[in-house]
């Protein structure tokens, strides 16, 4: 009987201890730091400079592009099957048709005016040079956005 009083005794101990837990986690109180244990003075202690993270990528500047716009239809891609030169699906607010001799194929690209980052997964025989063409659901869309002529693209390194 007294081996279970002392079980019991330590669920009940276990229990308080995760709910305390819990709760200061829930708080957000850092109970190991040591100002936190018996008002230790921790002023005297150098703390040293944390060193920014550089960024996971950057962005190079390619120069100014033409852009223009165009869809999967029979008209704009010649065979209306909406796979793009890298055997991907083409893919609104992100496929892009390049010159791969200037951009390669996969790259990320930035195009001033438009506010996503698009991919560069498919070419054309129009699109040589400083030129991209920029996939959008609808024929009449692609019409609608026209011809850019000097627009300013980037490239993440």
């Amino acid at each position: 009987m007294f081996k279970q009083i002392i079980e019991y005794i330590t669920y009940i101990a276990l229990f308080i201890f995760f709910v305390l837990l819990s709760v200061v986690c829930l708080l957000g109180i850092d109970v190991f730091a040591a100002e936190h244990i018996a008002g230790i003075d921790t002023s005297y202690i150098q703390h040293l400079p944390v060193e920014e993270p550089e960024p996971e990528s950057e962005w190079v500047y390619l120069g100014k592009f033409q852009i223009t716009f165009y869809c999967d239809c029979v008209k704009c891609t010649g065979n209306g099957n909406g796979i793009t030169a890298t055997g991907l699906a083409v893919e609104a607010h992100r496929t892009i048709a390049v010159d791969p001799s200037v951009i390669p194929y996969y790259s990320e690209v930035q195009i001033a005016g438009l506010s996503y980052t698009y991919q560069a997964t498919d070419c054309g025989g129009a699109i040589k040079g400083n030129r991209i063409d920029v996939y959008v659901t609808s024929h009449e869309y692609a019409l609608e956005l026209g011809r850019w002529p000097e627009v300013d693209v980037w490239i993440q390194k």
